[in-house]
């Protein structure tokens, strides 16, 4: 039998971890001699290992080399299809080795080659069935187990596997050979076993109980299968890693007896949440409808979905054969996939030799034994010089092995800087060596006309569109493109999706070319082939370039191009060019062919689509040279970023895992020199780490800077004064010779940066050491960044504003003064040389660097450590360095000199114990300046007294005058296009770090979110509507300039300082700001601190909720405010003000009330300020109004609130708004939480027939023929038995009691069940049909069982309801005590008073005998009957009678009817009584012209609709035809109309609404009747008699007699009228007496005075109790069903449903409209009465 052809690479495999083995023993003997160095033997030991290192090197090259080749070869494994584990072998043993050679020069212990050796080894030549005896298996080695629970199993059967080919050795043996083969935990757990034989079964049980528990592997098998995977249908490799987790850890729990195959469907479940939305979606296709995947099915469908995959990405591609290159043709998907699964007919043949079995691999450029990556002299190269290499020996240039090209490589890495498909060590770097800020990368594809003409590459592709067409388009390929083109006819005729893009594209020249109108997705394949397939992102233009070729010309074939398939057959045919593909995705279609002719003939270049020729061929006569030039570029994002997030509001900032470290790596490493400087280690994530070459990066980087320097004089002499400089101050110093090979070593890239508008340093030497190394590595990324440790700015300007004297410092060269550890300072060399003609030096750099990550947190920690170090001898310098430091600006004062002076010579001090030089002193005190010399001042003293001289300085970004002592604010320049990205991009340039100009930069955020939402393009034309606002700001803004904030906002003396903090929002968004008021004896101040504003987020939010957030950012500030100024100035109080009362109730109350919105802003509100001191502002005096609605900056500099903040805060306190008492309103309550709780009940058959059925009957009839169908019993009768239906009732009685009785049935069926019942006075107990029974005390009784011992049933349950229901209809309706007698002659039912009573009075037949209205509680009385006005302005009006009268005092005199008109005054009560002869419209007009020429004018009249007169039906009817008629109404309107007089009805039926005249009519009838008995009057007569009674009622008490003896006369409603009651006593005449006019009429004013005063003391008090309807009862509903009330009996009531409420201002309802079977009613409540409804 022959081995298999995989046998090579697990061989090799092997050998590669046995080389790695053996280097991790030496690092251990190295370990133990770096521990004991005084030791010799262990020395020795060392010394002898490191002989063997470059051979076990050179070994394991070669069985890499192997491993990679049987990859190429197809013959590894069939579950390996990459290089991967080769390149991690190659990886641990190379950091293996590059560690032990370190260590060797460290000690200095000298490494020599040794000789080549020829390896050999006794070969075993015991066969296998004799079958093997021409194969020589290698010498086996016992496995090592180092405690892995999963490598367990494996261990324990080599080992004993191993041991069983040696005949019986003894147990001593085995149980060394044991102990030797454990690592870690498992040796320490038998090391206290002795070697001896007795001991080798107990260390195997003692190992077995620890590590071969199945239940603990199980366990660690499963986290495995429950770990996340994430899935995606375009990565090969994650669908292979699913599969192999899957296969392993299933297969490892089917060997642990645990049969997985029984959870498929929940493996599965698990397994598809891992899959992304294609994976996902094609797997339920396939799924369909079953409902138990199996495993294996979801494996197979990953293995399947592993081709598309990996063709996708370009995994399968053709292998380059060995023969003419003429011959290559792409290979297709066929091709792909069976080389990539191999035949079964596959065979191999391996030789024995005395070499190794792999094949030997050799170097193509040094023609040694290892691969080229790992050669020498590959590795000195550049990436140019590499690139051509590779080329030359036609290597693939993503994993540099021979045999196949980039295409077609198996290998899934990619490069780790730009992570695309390439080698590292071929990676270019991008852009130009100056940072940051060189250009960006170009693409230019040019055609010239003369000598010969230039053909480009061109290609037709087949790309889907949205509907899944297919459309072939004609594509131009450019490699040194930086990404993809699409035009926007194409894009259109795809009917692609489109997302935004913010791109800028550079023409040639560097000329902007704004053409980018979008971005999207489009996926290309061959034409006429669905794979392979080819993704990629492509931007919209309108315009690639002009047609190509520039002119069509005759083909002629060229010898070369012989059987080549074109990607574009008609490449020399004329045609427009759809696509550009650029470098983003050649090196994905293209195959690595080359076919070259004719040096005038265009070469062909192999792709997945086909050739494509490009180069030069015959002249072509054209005038036109097309050249195109495409960069890109994002500049605009970090100016915005910048600009929101010093808007945004301090945060706290937490440390991270990263930032502790490296806060202990600088405790641990801080030094202090003799010199008083300090060193720092370089805060490394792992021990000195190896970078790889960084060297032929940094030199090429030195040469691109050269070149610029060479071009300006300028320039170079400021960059070589730098670097003198840097060399003569000891900051940088050559490395010798003897210390410049060491691989712990990392060359930084230099290159400068301008500052012109720098005083002192005008040119700054960035050193990049973000530059990659060969091993796609950065200095930076293998640091430590730091927390942040400079202090917020604002928190710095707001102390700086306190102090009466400012002074401002610099620290010269701070990071300079810092020392790096020498141990550390390889890694931080660089290239120079001081001589373009002199030899390239290397230098070292000794101190921090700018440029590293970490060399903020170095400085800035370092100057802080010198402040703790020296505080108790500086204490006032250290808290300066601490808080008032911004990384090397010091900004801090005092408020008298001699602080200054103090604080001065601290800070120079403390400063000059470090090292540190204190520089560019600024002041606006002469005598802070004059202490220091003019050299290290940035302004002359003598600019504090010259009004000539300009004083300007620039501090932490404010503008800052010492003479006037204020801050101002400079504009630069904005652009002259108006586009939506320029006019970002100026917006982006305000610095306010104060909000100072919160209301301008918020208007300025405004605008910029309504250029985002306006969805236009980066370079569209600008919507009207913003243009107008812009253009107005942009003309605005230059008035800034002009603008001055005083500096100091305290105050000289004894001052008392408060906060106040207010907030506010509008629909735009919310602002907040906070002021200083500062009460001194000679008056009171307020200056504006900070401010800050959000705009309203674009989804909608209420306005109370922006006010709550407004709030919420009020308190940050109020919080933020006093933490800052608490240790420089003593705050008394705080205030906060808001100007919304629902956001003051939120605040008032607990936060867990209200919903989630608003519980976290409260309670974070909360935590910040105390909700006391919180208070109301009306918005007309709320300085932040304008804030949170913008102002142009002219407006701005006008507006004094925001400035100095309200006019009341320049007052007393006791002057402020008030604090009033807040309650809930509509608002607040909109935000209460709402709890919903979700409560569950089993139900039964029964509870069903309970709920949908309301006859008892029927549920009896229907449980009968239930069971008749379960008990399956055939009658011929197919009515019920009375049998039947009595066993059915006892059916549904027994369901009923377990489920009513369940704990009592419980209690009596079990005998030991103590607890007590609340049934135990009935004595139940449960009889021979399982009932449950009354025992009761009647035993004895002559009456039947059921009498004696009722069924006991449940009060509330639906059942009993029935049962009352049903004995109340089949007995006729009795009433509740007969019914409970009926019933307990059967049943008992618990509370079956209560119970039946309740029941009885939902019996509609019962109701409609007794029915019951609504009655509301009583009214509030209406306003105008409380009101001091006119009497009979409000007035009531009713009729009475008739009255039968006589026409003359004759015998026989004819008798007529009259009526009377009664009018009463809403106010007094007063009467007014007219006769009228009919009931005719002009009678009543004429008597109410009369009542209003006699009283006045009137302008309200109330009345009822007519139906409230008393009398027969016969003349009831005729008064209220009468005043319903239609020509009544119609002349009573215009009537009314002409003298403003409004008519107020009340809703039918409804007399008592109009009480008050109708206690008038009662009144005068029983005058009236007294006085007449049954004579008749004429109609004079009753006319006077009238006025008669009239005077009488109008002489009537209003309230209660006075005690008062002194009072004789009660107020009456003829004192508003007369002056005095009608009845009284004729008064003297006294027109006698002198008296003026003016004491008469002061003398009837006072006594109306008098009358009015005793109406309202005396009168409306009797009018404050309610006499009757004293209790409400709930309103009535829509849709109630309701008997309407009529003077009939109840039985023929109208039965009607109400359609309206009308409710009063108390919100009690008093009137509905009711729809019955003859139309619409309205009637007032208490002539409804609700029916019950019957459940």
């Amino acid at each position: 039998m022959a081995p298999p052809v995989s046998m090579g690479y697990v061989e090799a495999k092997a050998r590669v971890l046995r080389g790695t083995d053996r280097l991790t023993s030496f690092i251990a003997a190295a370990g133990e001699y770096k521990a004991e160095p005084q030791h010799a033997g262990k020395r020795a030991k060392i010394e002898q290992m490191v002989q063997h290192v470059n051979e076990i090197r050179r070994n394991v090259e070669a069985d890499i080399q192997s491993m990679e080749l049987a990859v190429s070869q197809g013959t590894a494994p069939i579950d390996v299809t990459d290089t991967k584990d080769s390149r991690t072998l190659s990886a641990n043993f190379d950091n293996l080795y590059y560690e032990l050679i370190a260590f060797a020069d460290v000690h200095r212990i000298t490494i020599s080659s040794p000789h080549d050796q020829t390896l050999s080894s006794t070969i075993n030549q015991s066969t296998y069935g004799g079958n093997l005896a021409h194969y020589q298996l290698p010498k086996r080695k016992f496995p090592t187990f180092s405690g892995k629970i999963t490598e367990w199993q494996g261990f324990d059967d080599l080992f004993n596997s191993i041991l069983s080919h040696t005949p019986n050795p003894p147990d001593v043996e085995k149980f060394e050979f044991l102990k030797t083969s454990l690592e870690g935990e498992p040796q320490s757990l038998v090391a206290h076993l002795t070697l001896t034989a007795a001991n080798y079964h107990s260390a195997w049980e003692i190992l077995r109980g620890r590590y071969g528990n199945k239940r603990d592997l199980a366990r660690v098998h499963l986290e495995a299968l429950l770990t996340p995977h994430k899935v995606l249908s375009n990565d090969a490799t994650s669908i292979k890693s699913l599969i192999h987790s899957i296969l392993e850890h299933t297969a490892a729990l089917d060997n642990l007896d645990l049969t997985t195959r029984h959870w498929s469907p929940i493996l599965v479940h698990m397994f598809e949440k891992y899959l992304d939305y294609d994976l996902r979606a094609r797997w339920e296709m396939i799924l369909g409808d079953r409902h138990q995947p199996q495993v294996t099915e979801f494996v197979e469908f990953l293995r399947l979905h592993v081709r598309s995959a990996e063709a996708r990405s370009g995994a399968y591609s053709s292998v380059t054969p060995a023969g003419p290159v003429s011959q290559v043709k792409p290979t297709s998907r066929s091709q792909h996939q069976k080389w990539q699964h191999f035949p079964s007919s596959a065979k191999a043949y391996i030789a024995t030799t005395n070499h190794p079995p792999s094949p030997t691999i050799t170097c193509p450029l040094c023609q040694q034994t290892h691969s080229i990556r790992q050669c020498s002299l590959f590795a000195d190269q550049g990436p140019h010089e590499r690139f051509q290499t590779a080329k030359t020996h036609q290597l693939c240039i993503n994993c540099l092995g021979s045999g196949h090209s980039v295409g077609k490589c198996p290998s899934t890495k990619t490069c780790y800087s730009c992570k695309k498909q390439h080698h590292s060590l071929l990676h270019f770097s991008a852009g130009t060596p100056t940072g940051t800020s060189g250009p960006p990368p170009t693409s230019m594809i040019v055609a010239a006309k003369n000598p010969q003409s230039i053909l480009l590459s061109t290609l037709l592709v087949s790309v889907v569109s949205f509907d899944n067409q297919r459309y072939t388009l004609r594509a131009l390929l450019d490699t040194g493109a930086q990404v993809s083109f699409i035009t926007k006819q194409s894009a259109d005729r795809l009917s692609l999706n489109r997302r935004r893009c913010s791109t800028q594209v550079n023409a040639f020249s560097g000329a902007s070319v704004n053409v980018v109108s979008g971005v999207t997705s489009i996926v290309m394949s061959p034409v006429g082939k669905p794979d392979p397939s080819v993704p990629l992102d492509v931007l919209i233009v309108s315009k690639i370039t002009d047609y190509l070729p520039q002119t069509t010309f005759n083909f002629t074939a060229w010898p070369h191009l012989n059987k080549l398939e074109l990607a574009d057959p008609s490449f020399n045919i004329q045609g427009p060019i759809d696509i550009l593909l650029g470098a983003d995705v050649a090196p994905a279609i293209l195959t690595g062919g080359r076919v070259a002719g004719h040096q005038s003939h265009p070469t062909a270049f192999g792709t997945i689509f086909g050739w494509v020729l490009m180069g030069p061929m015959a002249p072509i006569t054209t005038n036109t040279v097309t050249s195109m030039l495409v960069t890109t570029e994002t500049a605009l994002e970090n100016s915005l970023t910048k600009f929101w997030e010093i808007e945004e509001p301090p945060q706290l900032q937490h440390l991270s895992p990263d930032e502790v470290l490296a806060e202990e790596i600088f405790l641990s490493s801080v030094k202090r020199l003799t010199s008083g400087r300090f060193s720092v280690a370089l805060p490394f994530k792992q021990p000195r780490p190896i970078l790889g070459d960084s060297k032929g990066m940094a030199l090429k980087r030195l040469h691109y800077l050269e070149n610029r320097l060479s071009r300006d004089e300028g320039l170079s002499k400021q960059y070589l004064e730098f670097m003198t400089d840097y060399l003569t101050s000891q900051h940088m110093e050559i490395i010798p010779m003897n210390q410049r090979m060491t691989p712990y070593c990392y060359y930084i890239p230099h290159h400068c940066v301008l500052r012109p508008e720098s005083h002192t340093t005008k040119l700054r030497v960035v050193f990049d050491a973000s530059a990659t190394t060969t091993a796609g590595r950065t200095l930076n990324s293998s640091l430590y960044t730091g927390r942040k440790l400079q202090q917020d700015l604002p928190q710095i300007l707001i102390r700086a504003r306190t102090h009466k004297i400012l002074f401002t410092a610099d620290i010269k060269q701070m990071y300079r003064q810092i020392e790096i550890h020498p141990e550390d300072r390889d890694y931080l060399r660089i290239l120079w040389r001081f001589e373009r003609d002199k030899p390239i030096e290397e230098y070292r750099l000794r101190t921090v660097t700018y440029g590293t990550s970490c060399a903020p947190h170095q400085a800035l920690r370092t100057l802080q450590y010198l402040a703790e170090l020296e505080k108790n001898t500086y204490p006032t310098a250290a808290q300066i360095i601490m808080h008032d430091t911004f990384v090397d600006d010091i900004l801090t004062g005092a408020n008298t000199p001699e602080s200054a002076l103090e604080r001065q010579e601290q800070l120079i001090s403390l400063c000059s114990r470090g090292h540190f030089q204190l520089r560019k002193w600024a002041s606006n005190s002469s005598v802070v300046l004059q202490s220091i010399p003019e050299c290290d001042r940035s302004m002359a003293t003598d600019v504090l007294f010259d009004d000539d001289l300009e004083a300007g300085l620039k501090i932490l970004g404010m503008r800052w005058n010492p003479k006037q002592d204020h801050f101002s604010y400079s504009v630069q320049r904005p652009s002259t296009k108006t586009t939506k990205r320029s006019i970002l991009s100026d917006l982006a340039r305000i610095f306010d770090p104060l909000g100072l100009l919160a209301p301008t930069t918020f208007l300025a955020k405004h605008l910029m979110q309504l250029l985002w939402t306006s969805g236009i393009g980066w370079d569209d034309p600008i919507p009207e509507q913003i243009l107008t606002i812009w253009q107005r700001y942009q003309c605005d803004l230059k008035g800034i300039q002009n603008l001055s904030v005083p500096r100091r906002i305290t105050m000289d003396g004894e001052v008392k300082y408060e906060l106040h903090a207010f907030s506010d929002s509008s629909e735009k968004g919310y602002a907040a700001a906070v002021y200083l008021r500062c009460e001194h004896r000679e008056g009171i101040q307020c200056h504006l601190i900070t401010a800050k504003t959000k705009v309203a987020p674009l989804k909608r939010v209420t306005i109370p909720r922006l006010e709550l957030c407004g709030a919420v950012l009020a308190a940050q500030l109020l919080h933020y405010v006093q933490e800052v100024l608490k240790s420089v100035l003593p705050v008394e109080a705080m205030h906060a003000w808001t100007d919304s009362t629902t956001t003051l109730a939120w605040i008032k109350f607990s936060p867990h009330r209200w919903a989630t919105f608003v519980a976290n802003r409260t309670s974070q509100l909360q935590s910040l300020t105390p909700p006391s001191l919180w208070r109301y502002v009306p918005t007309g005096e709320n300085p932040v109004d304008c804030a949170s609605r913008g102002l142009y900056p002219t407006e701005l500099m006008q507006h004094s609130m925001w400035w100095n903040g309200p006019a009341f805060l320049s007052k007393e306190d006791n002057e402020w708004p008030p604090c009033s008492t807040l309650s809930a309103s509509p608002s607040t309550d909109l935000e209460i939480r709402h709890t919903t709780l979700l409560l569950t009940s089993s139900t039964t058959i029964f509870d069903q027939l309970f709920l949908r059925i309301s006859s008892l009957r029927k549920i009896i009839r229907i449980v009968a023929y239930c069971i008749r169908v379960v008990v399956r019993v055939k009658q011929s009768n197919r009515n019920l038995s009375p049998v039947e239906l009595a066993h059915a009732l006892k059916v549904i009685i027994l369901a009923v009691q377990q489920n009513a009785f369940s704990d009592e049935l419980k209690r009596l069926r079990d005998p030991n069940n103590k607890s007590t019942s609340k049934l135990r006075g009935l004595n139940p107990f449960i009889d021979e049909r399982e009932v449950l029974r009354v025992g009761g005390r009647l035993v004895h009784a002559d009456i039947p069982y059921e009498q004696k011992h009722p069924i006991l049933l449940p009060r509330s349950h639906r059942f009993t309801d029935l049962l009352i229901d049903d004995f109340h209809l089949q007995h006729k309706h009795p009433g509740a005590t007969t019914l409970q007698s009926i019933i307990q002659q059967q049943y008992w039912i618990v509370a079956s008073r209560q119970v039946i009573k309740s029941r009885l009075r939902l019996c509609l037949a019962c109701y409609r005998l007794r029915p019951r209205s609504v009655q509301p509680v009583m009214g509030n009385l209406p306003k105008f009957r409380l009101q001091q006005i006119k009497p009979f302005v409000v007035t009531g009006v009713d009729y009475a009678g008739p009255i039968t009268l006589k026409t003359s005092t004759t015998r026989r005199a004819i008798s007529c009817q009259a009526y009377i008109c009664l009018f009463v005054c809403m106010t007094t009560k007063a009467l007014h009584l007219e006769l009228a002869s009919d009931l005719s419209t002009e009678v009543f007009l004429m008597a109410m012209c009369r009542f209003i020429s006699r009283r006045g004018p009137v302008e309200q009249i109330h009345s009822d609709c007519g139906t409230n007169f008393v009398g027969a039906a016969n003349l009831f009817q005729t008064v209220d035809n009468f005043t319903r008629s239609t020509e009544y109404q119609t002349k009573c309107r215009d009537y009314l109309t002409k003298r403003n007089i409004s008519w107020h009805f009340n809703p039918p039926s409804a007399p008592h609404f109009g009480g008050l005249w109708e206690a008038g009519v009662k009144s005068v009838k029983t005058l009236l009747y007294r006085t007449l008995g049954l004579q008749r009057l004429k109609y004079e007569e009753l006319a006077t008699l009238l006025s008669r009674i009239e005077a009488t009622l109008n002489s009537r008490p209003l309230g209660a007699l006075s005690h008062d003896p002194r009072d004789f006369e009660a107020l009456t409603p003829s004192h508003f009228l007369t002056l005095m009651p009608s009845t009284a006593m004729i008064e003297p005449n006294l027109d006698s007496v002198p008296l003026s006019r003016l004491q008469r009429w002061r003398l009837i004013k006072d006594l109306h005075t008098h009358f009015w005063k005793r109406w309202q003391c005396d009168y409306l008090q009797t009018l404050q109790r309610r006499t009757k309807w004293t209790q409400g009862q709930e309103n009535i509903k829509v849709d109630t069903l309701v008997l309407i009330r009529e003077p009939t009996t109840s039985l023929s009531w109208r039965l009607g449903r109400i359609t309206q409420l009308h409710p009063g201002l108390d919100g009690v309802v008093r009137v509905a409209t009711v729809q019955t079977a003859n139309g619409l009613l309205k009637r007032p409540t208490v002539k409804l009465c609700p029916l019950p409804i019957i459940c």
